[in-house]
This record gives structure tokens, sequence and C-alpha cells, in this order.
């Protein structure tokens, strides 16, 4: 008997090997750039306005080394988040940690 293609699926998705190739395609550079992206539109329900695009934000995301708001370098210790306004959804900038809990405390 032929297994369907979910079953062939899914014995390859919870393989050795299917744990493997996901593995290195989450480190590889598209891999990071779909995981980042899918977690903000996703998790986050971040938004865009029209004149924006998805790779654009990733690209200022990814190059940017200080606090737009406090301008305080942005470090492994002071990581850096994408800000957003959680009652519209729309993305506002990259800030550190330190300034994004600043402001989840204020809204709270």
């Amino acid at each position: 008997m032929t297994k369907t293609p979910k079953e062939q699926y899914d014995k390859w998705n919870h393989s050795e090997a299917g744990r493997a190739a996901r593995s290195r395609y989450k480190k590889s550079k598209k891999g990071h750039y779909r995981d980042k992206i899918s977690g903000w539109k996703c998790t986050y329900k971040m938004k865009l306005r029209e004149d924006e695009d998805w790779e654009s934000i990733y690209i200022q995301w990814l190059v940017c080394d200080e606090c737009m708001f406090c301008n305080r370098d942005i470090t492994d210790r002071n990581q850096k988040c994408l800000d957003h306004d959680h009652s519209t959804g729309l993305v506002r900038g990259v800030i550190c940690k330190k300034c994004n809990n600043y402001f989840n405390e204020v809204k709270n």
C-alpha cells in the first residue's frame, strides 16, 4: 500500500533528517528573514503603512545600531525591538529593549 503525500510529509517532517534540514534552514539568511517577519506579522499582529514593505522594515531592523528614542547603542545586552502601536498595529521603528519595556509599562 502506498502512502499518501501527507503521510510521506509527516514521516519526513518528524525524522532526524527533517529536523536537521529545518534547523539548517532557520539558521540561513532566508530562514531568519522569513522567521522574523512571520513572527512580527502573526505573533505581534504588526501592520505596515501603504508605502512600506516587510523587506525594507527587516533591513532597517537588521542594520539599526542605536535606539531611535534614547539614541543609545543597541548591544547584545540592550537588545533591539521593532516598536509598534498596540491599538493600530502599525510599525513605528526600531528601539532598544529598555525603551520598549518602559513604553509597555506606561501603557498598562
